[in-house]
């Protein structure tokens, strides 16, 4: 009888060891390969993403962090616009004075982007030519006028004195801002809009950082002398004071519907009523 040799590893062995090798080999390798395909599959799992909580963990900090920063970002915002405020005031306080120098009126604030452009009489375009108003009374028109004689004597209008980026035109400024801000309940002196001789829908007034009119009083007797003799509002003034509602909009800490006295002048009284207290910002020349 003849028995079969198989080779296994380099060894002779009888078939039925090798059978028993192979299978035992077989074993191992298999053990070995669910092993590593375990791990690779907790691999897998750990890599996967995060966990509800997890999520809910960083959105919770986000939240803080947002809560805590928040506060302060609008606090900065608030300054800058101040600041912004302040120092536009101090453009239209040297652009004021500047045009007094040169021409020996204070002017309304629509008024200091105009230029040279004259026509006798009365103005077709007194948004773009030489005022026909002082800041709080019209001038005299015609010959030898005080119109008249801002155009063409030597002591004469030379505007544009200043530009503005944000402004209201003067046909939107009665419908879209308190009435008592206008003449003679107010600070803001528009004339016969819209009519011959009057001042044109398309004339700018500027704006302060909130989107309100900047309010403007001239100088009383001693520096000017264009005065109202029965408005108390500006007896005894004897500087130029220019005015922001402030970030509130209305004048001091006002509740409710406003009245004239509301926007009058305040700031040489030792007790200021409404204007020029609360939040409302005040730059004086």
């Amino acid at each position: 009888m003849t028995s079969t040799v198989e080779t296994v590893g380099g060894k002779r062995v009888s078939p039925s060891a090798g059978r028993r090798l192979t299978a035992g080999r077989r074993l191992r390798a298999w053990r070995r390969a669910g092993a590593s395909n375990s791990r690779a599959s907790n691999a897998g799992a750990s890599n996967g993403g995060f966990t509800a909580v997890e999520i809910t963990m960083v959105a919770a900090v986000i939240v803080i962090l947002t809560l805590l920063a928040l506060p302060l970002y609008r606090k900065r915002v608030e300054q800058s616009r101040i600041n912004g405020a302040l120092d536009e005031m101090s453009n239209l306080a040297k652009a004021e004075e500047l045009a007094f120098a040169e021409a020996g009126y204070y002017f309304r604030l629509n008024d200091l982007d105009n230029t040279t452009d004259y026509t006798t009489g009365t103005a077709v375009n007194a948004g773009l030519e030489v005022p026909i108003a002082s800041w709080n009374r019209a001038l005299t028109t015609g010959p030898f006028s005080e119109r008249d004689r801002l155009a063409n004597s030597p002591t004469h209008w030379n505007g544009p004195y200043i530009s503005y980026r944000k402004f209201a035109y003067l046909d939107e400024m009665q419908t879209t801002f308190d009435p008592n801000m206008f003449r003679d309940n107010g600070p803001i002196l528009i004339l016969n809009l819209g009519n011959p001789g009057g001042d044109i829908g398309d004339d700018r007034y500027p704006l302060d950082p909130w989107g309100n009119p900047y309010l403007f009083f001239a100088a009383g007797p001693g520096k000017e002398g264009q005065m109202i003799p029965d408005d108390n509002r500006f007896i005894s003034q004897k500087r130029c004071a220019l005015y922001s509602l402030g970030p509130d909009g209305v004048p001091g800490n006002k509740v409710g519907a406003t009245v004239p006295q509301d926007f009058w002048r305040q700031e040489d009284n030792p007790t200021p009523v409404v204007l020029g207290t609360g939040d409302d910002l005040l730059y004086v020349f």
